[in-house]
């Protein structure tokens, strides 16, 4: 979506004005060694966050405790 960006931000000094609703979508991966190398079990998780910026406080930190599910 080319340029769907362009109205995120103010005319006046190129940061954005009001609050933005995020996605984050990922995955984590891990692997242990059962039996030694023998057995390699692995294990995905996907994990979703939904969270707000709000640009009025750009330096305060965004608790992803009550945020975040996963399958």
């Amino acid at each position: 979506m080319y340029g769907s960006g362009a109205g995120l931000s103010s005319t006046a000094t190129g940061k954005p004005l009001l609050p933005v609703h995020l996605t984050l979508n990922f995955t984590v991966r891990s692997k242990a060694y059962v039996l030694g190398k023998l057995v390699k079990p692995r294990f995905y998780k996907t994990i979703g966050c939904d969270i707000t910026f709000n640009p009025n406080k750009a330096n305060a930190t965004i608790s992803l405790k009550h945020a975040c599910t996963y399958d």
